[in-house]
């Protein structure tokens, strides 16, 4: 499937080929999760991969034992921290430790501390999987997964282009563009198209590179276009919160393609910020010890 239909598709490649420090998932994770979606893999299997990496397993059970929670007994193997977790939360969990190195990075060329992005895609990934909850998407583990990578493209655009935020914002502000608009302008492309260009190239599914690469542009989704919508609205809300708002000039409105596909109205977008919020300040904490160092 060829996902980047602009003129300069080329010249993303180039630029993605050439980053060599972006790697997909580790192979000990990449084998649990293949595990997990197996239906005649054993418990006791997804186990013994899982205990090789000690820093995991302590990982795992400090997610267990969260007062988060509510349990009173703290989980003392890995067995009963998975258990106590259940398969999705643990495969979320694997899923965002595998990035929060790479998320983790600072950004300045998009006035992004270290940490900034990773808690961006970490909430926009639990947004999303709420959101799909809501709007009665088939898969709410691949909504979770497509927002947490839905920004992958600002590591590549920042690495190759050494961007300059005050130049950004001023073009943004003098001209009273989007960021992505910004990026085009500057760069001959976005980090959206860049994103599902790194998608495609780890070879992930076509539903993620699709809700990747066009989650600012819903519309032109080609496979996966409720799930990419999941994703425009979930960065939405997301920056709403000022989880990764760099700038108030550069906040996005939702597309009326993406409400239309989720069956939402525009006023309901505030309020649905209103109802993540507190699950978002308590993932924060939640996930504490799984943010990058």
């Amino acid at each position: 499937m060829t996902v980047l239909t602009l003129p300069n598709q080329a010249q993303v490649k180039r630029i993605v080929s050439q980053v060599d420090n972006l790697k997909p998932l580790p192979s000990s994770i990449t084998r649990a999760l293949k595990m997990m979606d197996d239906p005649e893999a054993s418990f006791d299997q997804l186990v013994s991969i899982l205990q090789v990496d000690q820093a995991l397993t302590v990982r795992i059970l400090k997610q267990a034992n969260s007062a988060y929670y509510g349990f009173r007994a703290p989980a003392s193997t890995l067995q009963e921290g998975i258990i106590r977790l259940g398969m999705r939360r643990l495969k979320n969990i694997l899923l965002t430790l595998s990035f929060s190195s790479t998320l983790g990075r600072r950004l300045a060329g998009y006035n992004l501390g270290h940490g900034d992005l990773w808690r961006h895609s970490v909430a926009v990934a639990m947004v999303a999987q709420r959101l799909a909850e809501r709007v009665h998407y088939a898969n709410v583990d691949e909504a979770y997964v497509a927002g947490l990578l839905h920004d992958l493209g600002k590591l590549v655009l920042d690495q190759h282009f050494k961007i300059d935020w005050t130049q950004v914002l001023e073009a943004g502000r003098e001209f009273q563009l989007s960021l992505i608009d910004v990026e085009e302008k500057l760069f001959e492309m976005n980090h959206a198209q860049v994103g599902g260009e790194l998608a495609q190239r780890w070879e992930l599914p076509a539903e993620l590179i699709d809700a990747i690469a066009y989650h600012h542009m819903p519309v032109m989704a080609k496979t996966a276009a409720k799930l990419t919508a999941i994703v425009h609205i979930a960065d939405i809300l997301a920056l709403r919160l000022g989880i990764g708002l760099t700038d108030e000039a550069f906040l996005p409105e939702p597309q009326e393609s993406a409400l239309t596909l989720l069956n939402l109205k525009l006023d309901e977008v505030d309020n649905l910020a209103q109802v993540y919020k507190k699950m978002l300040i308590l993932s924060m904490v939640v996930n504490e010890d799984i943010m990058p160092s």
